[in-house]
């Protein structure tokens, strides 16, 4: 996965989070880089399953995290969460696979 690396408020990137461990935070540790100084060097770990669920997980920081308004330690993550690291802000968004049957296997 590339290394990403939001680099001021209001920059919108969108990341695609591969199937396994992605580490977030502002230090060159981090698989996904936020410059924001109140973003822990490492600061929570993403797990994403094969089945599509995904789990956060605060990496003992000192500013914590907060998921839809709420301070949490660890926590899955549905599609329009809004997750909070320090000052930064992040949209979590679910791309779902498409029903099974479809003809074709194409979404629409």
């Amino acid at each position: 996965m590339p290394h990403g690396s939001p680099a001021a408020r209001g920059i919108e990137q969108e990341v695609e989070l591969p199937v396994g461990r992605t580490v977030v935070g502002r230090g060159v540790e981090a698989d996904l880089r936020l410059t924001d100084p109140t973003v822990s060097p490492v600061h929570v770990e993403v797990l994403v399953q094969p089945d599509g669920q995904v789990l956060m997980r605060d990496l003992e920081t000192e500013n914590g995290i907060r998921v839809d308004g709420w301070p949490v330690l660890e926590s899955p993550l549905v599609d329009s969460n809004r997750v909070q690291l320090g000052d930064a802000v992040l949209l979590f968004q679910q791309d779902l696979p498409c029903a099974e049957g479809r003809e074709g296997g194409e979404c629409g």
